[in-house]
């Protein structure tokens, strides 16, 4: 994820984060399935937005009362 990115766990453990997808053209948030394939989730809270710090924020907001987890990356080192 980016710098300034930021995903969750939601209850079923799937990460959650903003992305574009293949034929859209605005950030959205996706659930990133086991597949690898995004699943874009659709709420009203979670409108398609012009930019990333537009949709994470909505993302946040979304997240915290979903009552979902900060997604951590494995360490590499």
């Amino acid at each position: 994820m980016g710098n300034n990115q930021r995903g969750y766990a939601d209850q079923d453990g799937f990460l959650i984060k903003v992305a574009t997808g293949a034929c859209e053209k605005a950030w959205a948030t996706y659930r990133v399935k086991a597949s690898g394939f995004l699943q874009r989730i659709k709420a009203k809270e979670l409108p398609a937005r012009g930019t990333l710090v537009e949709a994470q924020d909505d993302l946040d907001r979304y997240a915290v009362n979903q009552g979902w987890d900060r997604h951590r990356e494995k360490d590499t080192a």
